[in-house]
């Protein structure tokens, strides 16, 4: 019985999991999108305005990404 309810919040875990996964990469999607837009419009000395901080925000979000996708996840998915 104990067993069937650990399970149970793993899989529970787990369908959150992919959820937080699916609006990362909707984020990241946008991200492109904002960037694409400042290029477009606000070059400054033919550069974007804090791309350094633009770029460390996309750089952890696909870090964020790959970790749920290769370590969380699955060692989720294995308790399941």
């Amino acid at each position: 019985m104990e067993d069937e309810m650990r399970r149970q919040k793993y899989r529970i875990l787990r369908k959150k999991l992919y959820g937080i996964k699916e609006e990362i990469e909707e984020l990241n999607k946008t991200w492109e999108e904002v960037i694409s837009s400042m290029k477009k419009s606000l070059l400054i000395d033919d550069k974007i305005v804090e791309e350094s901080n633009m770029e460390t925000v996309n750089k952890t979000n696909h870090l964020i990404l790959n970790d749920l996708s290769t370590k969380v996840i699955p060692m989720v998915s294995r308790n399941c």
